[in-house]
């Protein structure tokens, strides 16, 4: 329980990190962490149904992908039964975190993606800058984990 606990403090950390001092604007690219590359489209294509909006300013189906690019196993921290994926929006000139802290005290600690393979989710988003975080490390104890960043997008 202190190891899932520290690794969330650190995960929670990276995320803190970069919506403090990552002021780049929505013109960059997605930034891979060992072989994870994180791809955000809005609009997206439903994957499993039951992809109606849940409000109406936040009514953007959009489709999450992680892709394992590399030729090891990676491994995602796990929030329940889903990757623990940070939201961040571009506010006045920063990327803000969107929506509750994470906190996760059930389920496994991590998941993984075989090489070459990828997993998908959906998501739904308001008008804004967007994109999405996640941890990627290269073994289930999440010990060497890094930040996947998806490229921002707009929607409109």
């Amino acid at each position: 329980m202190v190891a899932r606990t520290l690794s969330l403090f650190v995960l929670l950390g990276l995320i803190s990190a970069c919506t403090n001092n990552d002021i780049a604007g929505p013109t960059d690219t997605a930034t891979p962490a060992n072989g994870l590359v994180l791809t955000l489209a809005v609009p997206g294509r439903c994957v499993v149904g039951g992809c109606d909006p849940v409000s109406g300013a936040v009514d953007h189906l959009g489709l999450i992908t992680l892709t394992n690019t590399g030729t090891a196993k990676v491994f995602l921290p796990l929030c329940g039964t889903l990757p623990a994926f940070g939201t961040q929006q571009f506010v006045d000139g920063k990327w803000v975190n969107v929506g509750p802290a994470v906190a996760c005290a059930f389920g496994p600690r991590s998941t993984v993606i075989a090489p070459h393979d990828s997993l998908q989710f959906n998501s739904f988003f308001a008008i804004g800058i967007w994109r999405m975080v996640v941890g990627a490390a290269t073994d289930t104890a999440l010990v060497n984990e890094g930040l996947a960043t998806s490229a921002p997008v707009v929607v409109k």
